[in-house]
Order: C-alpha cells, then structure tokens, then sequence
C-alpha cells in the first residue's frame, strides 16, 4: 500500500492547472514590452496591498500583441493537452459513418497466429435509409456546434485571458510616459519585423545568376 504521506506529495490536477497557468503567463511577460517575468512581478508587488495591486494592475503596464497572445495561449494549451481535440475524433467518426470506413478484424492466418485485418463497413444510409441517415448528420452537427469546448481548455484560457498582458499598445506607452519615460514608444519590430523586399530582390537576383 502506497504511504499516505507520499500520496499526499502528489500533484493534484489544481496544481498541476495553476503551474500551467504561471508557464504561460510567464512566457508571454518574457514576451511583452517592457520584458518582465513573474518573479520580478511578485518581487515588485510584494509591498503593496491587494487593494492597491487591483487598482493599479500589473498587466496594464505590460504590451502583449494580440496575435502574439493568441499563438503562444494555443500553444501552450496544446503541450499541456488542453486543447479540445473531440472535435476531430467526431469529424473522423462523421464521415466514416456518413461514407463507409473500416473496421479492424482479427482473423488466423494459414498457421494459426491471430493477425489483425480490416473489413469495409458500410454507409450509414445504408444501414438506416438515406432519410434517417440525414436526420442522424443534423443532429451530430448540432451537437458540434453546442460541445464546442471542454472545461480544462475553458479554465485554463480563461486564467490565463484574466492575468496576461494588456494588448492596448497606446495604454501601455501612456502609463510609462506618466512614470519616468516621457519618450516610451513601443517599436512593433519586437515581434513583427516586415520582409525587405530590397534585400529579397537582391538575394533571388544572385541566386537567379549563380544557377544559371
């Protein structure tokens, strides 16, 4: 029997949640302008009350580009396995019912050895009519539409939605231009750098003449 003591030592799905959560939100402060991580967060705060902390939040100082937000939340919900992925198991599963799929069969071969094989199965109208077939295909759809997200992928992007920086690129060059910085700009350079198509011409110009 396992030591109660030790089991108690386990991660439980909460902690495992909030860890995700910090990951995350760390990265994306690593990320924004000016750059900061949690630590440092927690070490500027530690003085100040949590009335003074809610009205003067953290992330309203911080500058995180939607599009930046966005990608770095999908992936870490996918390493963490938050992303809802039901939703192509049940495309899968339409459209073998809707036109035929395969099923495994196990069968023995000429020495007796059990080897897996597969059998065609049929569609489902032509099991149930082309009728009740189309009746069963609006029902999984409207399903579809209803499950479109599960709960962990809900709390987990939720939290981090509610902590991570501020996307109102004006706000932010606001807030440090009234706190020491009158010339703040945030330069978008940081995560998009626009194609030089100077520099590009050039390359396939010299590319172009050494393969020649």
């Amino acid at each position: 029997m396992m030591n109660y003591n030790t089991y108690l030592e386990l991660l439980s799905s909460n902690d495992f949640m909030d860890n995700c959560i910090r990951e995350c939100l760390n990265k994306m402060y690593e990320l924004s302008e000016p750059s900061i991580t949690l630590d440092e967060i927690k070490e500027q705060n530690k003085n100040l009350s949590k009335e003074e902390m809610d009205a003067d939040p953290t992330y309203k100082h911080h500058y995180l580009p939607s599009e930046v937000f966005s990608e770095v939340l999908e992936h870490y919900a996918d390493v963490y396995g938050f992303s809802p992925k039901w939703g192509n198991y049940i495309e899968l599963l339409t459209f073998d019912l809707l036109n035929g799929g395969r099923k495994s069969v196990y069968k023995k071969d000429e020495t007796g050895e059990c080897r897996r094989t597969y059998e065609e199965m049929p569609k489902l109208s032509e099991v149930i009519g082309n009728e009740n077939a189309e009746k069963v295909k609006t029902m999984i759809d409207d399903i579809k539409k209803y499950y479109h997200i599960d709960a962990n992928y809900q709390s987990f992007s939720f939290n981090v939605v509610n902590y991570s920086p501020s996307s109102n690129k004006e706000a932010v060059e606001q807030y440090w231009r009234e706190h020491g910085k009158p010339d703040y700009t945030i330069n978008e350079d940081k995560w998009f750098k626009e194609t030089d198509d100077e520099e590009n011409e050039e390359y396939n110009d010299e590319c172009g003449h050494e393969c020649l």
